[in-house]
This record gives C-alpha cells, sequence and structure tokens, in this order.
C-alpha cells in the first residue's frame, strides 16, 4: 500500500471528535509558546477548522487545485502579518498529530507515521512557504 492509501485508511479509523481532542491536548502540551497562542481560543470553532483541513489534506494533494487554495489560506493566515505562527510550530503540530494518530488508528506503524510525514510535507512546506 502507497502513502497516499495508508494515510487515507489511517485518518478513517482516526477520525472522530476524540481525535481532534488528541491533536489539541497534545499540541497544547508541547510548549508554552503555544499555549499562548491558543490562550483565547473558542476550541469547538477551532476543531471544526482542524478538522476540515486534515480532512481535505487528506483527500486532495498538491497540486490539486482545492488543497492549493487550502495551504495557501492557512499560510496567508498564519504568516507574519496573521497569527504570526512561527515554523518551529508546524513541527510540533506535526508531532502532536502522529502522536494523536498513534493513539487513535489501531492499526498504526512506523510505517503509518512515514506514509503521514512524507504525504503531508508538501502541504506543510507550502504554508511555510508564505511565512
Amino acid at each position: 500500500m502507497g502513502a497516499v492509501e495508508t494515510v487515507q485508511a489511517s485518518f478513517a479509523r482516526c477520525d472522530s471528535p476524540e481525535f481532534y481532542d488528541s491533536i489539541y491536548d497534545t499540541f497544547l502540551g508541547k510548549s508554552d509558546e503555544v499555549r499562548s497562542l491558543f490562550a483565547n481560543t473558542e476550541f469547538k470553532r477551532q476543531k471544526v477548522l482542524l478538522r476540515s483541513t486534515v480532512t481535505i489534506m487528506v483527500r486532495f494533494q498538491l497540486p490539486d487545485p482545492r488543497a492549493q487554495n487550502v495551504f495557501e489560506s492557512v499560510g496567508k493566515t498564519h504568516n507574519r502579518q496573521g497569527y504570526n505562527i512561527g515554523p518551529a510550530l508546524y513541527g510540533l503540530w506535526l508531532e502532536s498529530l502522529l502522536e494523536s494518530i498513534a493513539k487513535h488508528d489501531p492499526e498504526a506503524s512506523t510505517e503509518t507515521e512515514s506514509a503521514w510525514r512524507e504525504y503531508l510535507k508538501p502541504g506543510i512546506d507550502l504554508i511555510l512557504a508564505a511565512y
């Protein structure tokens, strides 16, 4: 099974409200900077946005225009002129996502983790390019 199929199958096994709770709980525990950035966040809405973004990231690969639009939009809102989410925080976010996958995907493995890393890298790189 290739990265696309592995990621899509893993996502289907994880996709639940508890999964998104886990991502944010893990992410917020990564650093004081993350907690500070999310201090006034309404998480119910934020988790809906996260689910939408991750769903699009999983379903549509670059250069699909739907993925391109999402990554560019996130890049614009998260750049220096927007929320000013520094590049290092994307690594923490990715680690939080991967830790949550390991908790919520009963079939998760090192191969699953590698597939997610490979699959998400181009989109994360596009977001970072907007910083």
